[in-house]
């Protein structure tokens, strides 16, 4: 929808002022942050991996430079766009740490791919997919807790912990159960 509102005749959403100033850094992280998200799903199918690496190769660079530029873009403008009407303190401690780990992650997960160890690459690419996709996530517990108390900025930082978190605590708990395997064929420790 916001990308939406930019096509010149579009009405503009109503908090455009928030982003007025900077507006090309928000499409940045949204068009990131898509391009992470959508590619990047493609990235766990072990058919991919194992009968197209090649294609496993030129998606992977593609999702890993969008989820970098949707990082980097949203966390710089947690600092540079006007706060969140329902925004707290906290939630930017939160919002800024999750997007540093997301970017430290796709750079541990693509330093691991250079030095051919792929069971740790594929690791922490779904470690920085989790804090990625979280958005979903916080959609799940932001509707109802708005719904049931209102717009509010406990809620809202609450909804939007919830959703990072529990990507992470699945992911981790994804790796202990059933250790992440590369491709079969794949060099890996």
């Amino acid at each position: 929808m916001r990308l939406a509102s930019y096509v010149p005749g579009a009405a503009p959403l109503p908090d455009e002022s928030r982003f007025a100033d900077v507006r090309w850094l928000l499409v940045a992280h949204i068009v990131g942050v898509l391009t992470f998200a959508l590619v990047g799903a493609f990235q766990f199918s072990r058919m991919v991996r194992a009968r197209k690496p090649e294609v496993h190769r030129i998606l992977g660079r593609v999702a890993a430079v969008g989820g970098l530029v949707g990082g980097v873009a949203g966390t710089a403008g947690l600092f540079v766009f006007s706060p969140h009407p329902e925004g707290s303190p906290l939630l930017t401690v939160i919002r800024v740490a999750a997007g540093v780990a997301t970017v430290l992650f796709l750079v541990l997960g693509w330093r691991s791919a250079v030095r051919r160890d792929f069971v740790v690459h594929g690791r922490w690419m779904m470690r920085a997919y989790a804090l990625g996709a979280a958005a979903g996530t916080q959609a799940v517990f932001l509707v109802p807790i708005t719904f049931l108390q209102g717009p509010s900025s406990a809620g809202f930082a609450v909804g939007m912990t919830l959703g990072f978190a529990v990507n992470i605590v699945v992911v981790e708990w994804r790796l202990l159960v059933e250790p992440w395997m590369p491709a079969p064929g794949a060099q890996g420790s």
